[in-house]
Order: structure tokens, then sequence, then C-alpha cells
């Protein structure tokens, strides 16, 4: 008997939502056995009520729409330190090859001469510092690194063939340097710094003249960004870049 009574009572304990109370001795319980069922009480946490579908979906939309406002936001602050870091980084480049010229000291017989090449095109990615050599009776470039050769070497960016590039820069992925469709050289000459700017003359090569800069009057030498544009001017006495931001 005691056996089914056990028995009996795991039944009935079992049941979802009841407590079952065996009744004390001498007692009488609610059923045949002397069990009283009680309906437990339910907790909090069993009472909330689950999330539906549509308030799913719903919360979900409203994150979406979220991230889709701020991801602009993001990318132009992105961009806004992407353009002013690499304005910087022209500045200091152009900086190291005044230096890399004054610290240079050439054979009597060649005159030598540094220059930071911003090359054509519209738009480039890349900047660079290139080694010059020149004729010491003139400001004729001659081998082994006329403007040509340097300029080739920096275009083909195979670092294994830099015997006249110094450095070659890249650009942030969405930075692009506006150059007008020409080459430009800002030139420093060796050990005392004179500066020139490149140009082609008459004689289809490339000399370093005296500095005519007119870039920032005639606006072509530009950084940009999706959300900004940094215009480029060269002082023709310094050759200190100056960037205005728009």
């Amino acid at each position: 008997m005691d056996t089914k009574v056990n028995s009996q009572f795991e039944t009935l304990n079992s049941k979802k939502g009841f407590t079952l109370i065996r009744p004390q001795s001498g007692g009488r319980g609610g059923n045949q056995y002397g069990f009283t069922l009680i309906r437990r009480k339910a907790s909090p946490l069993s009472q909330q009520k689950a999330f539906t579908l549509i308030e799913l979906l719903v919360s979900m939309a409203i994150i979406g729409l979220l991230v889709a406002l701020m991801v602009p936001a993001i990318n132009r602050s992105l961009s806004n330190n992407n353009i002013a870091n690499d304005a910087d980084l022209l500045k200091a480049k152009l900086e190291e090859t005044r230096l890399l010229a004054a610290s240079t000291q050439q054979a009597d017989t060649q005159k030598g001469y540094y220059a930071l090449y911003l090359p054509k095109g519209n738009p480039v990615s890349y900047f660079a510092i290139l080694r010059l050599t020149a004729s010491s009776t003139d400001d004729t470039f001659v081998a082994p690194c006329t403007a040509e050769i340097a300029m080739g070497q920096a275009i083909a960016d195979d670092p294994n063939n830099f015997s006249c590039v110094v450095d070659r820069v890249n650009l942030s992925s969405n930075v692009v340097l506006l150059n007008g469709g020409a080459d430009r050289l800002i030139i420093y000459r060796s050990p005392n710094q004179e500066l020139f700017e490149g140009r082609i003359a008459a004689d289809t090569h490339w000399h370093a003249l005296s500095p005519v800069f007119n870039w920032g009057a005639n606006v072509k030498l530009k950084l940009q960004s999706p959300a900004k544009v940094a215009t480029i001017s060269v002082d023709a006495q310094t050759g200190k870049l100056t960037i205005a931001y728009q």
C-alpha cells in the first residue's frame, strides 16, 4: 500500500502548476490517499509576455534606420581625418625634401637636386620624393637621374628599381590628388636648399627654373575626398605649402 501511495504521490506532484502536500499524521487530505493539491503561484518571470514576431521586426527596422543614419556621418568624419592627414603628410614630405638637399654634398662635376614629385593625371593617388642630377654648367638634368628616369621609376612603383626615388607615398583610399593633368616638381638644390620649379623647356627636356609657382591662383593642385577639398599653393620665396580647406 505504501508503494502504491508513494507512486500516486509522485504522479500527482508532477502536475504542472500544482504542489502536492501530504497530510499530517492522523489528518485527512482532499483525495482517497489523503493528499491535497495546491495551485502554485506563477513567478514574475513566467508571467512576462514574450516578444511577438511583429515587435521583433519593428525593433530590427528601427535599429537598421539608426545605423543607416549613422554610417554617412561616420564616413564623413573618417574622410575629413584622411584628407587632413594626407595634407600634413604632403607638407612633411616637402620639408623632408628640403632637408635632404641641405644634408647632401654632391661632387663638383655634378649638381644635385631633390624634388617633390606631383604626378600628372586627374586624379592620382600618390606622390614621391625624387633624387635628380644635373649638369655642372647649367640646370639640365643628366644621367643617372634625369627627371624622366626618376618619374618613370616612381610611376612603375618597383622598389627594386628605385635608384632615383627616395620615397613614394600613397594617399588614403578615399583621397585623390587633382593636378590639372601636368607633372609638377618642387625642387631644392644641394646643399644650399635653393628653390626651383621643374618645367619642360623649349628643348623638351626638364629644367630647374627659378620659382614661378602660381598653383594657388590657377587652382591646379588639390587634395580631394568625398567630403572635403584641400587647395594647395606654394610660396615662391620659401617653397612652403599652404593648404586651404573647403
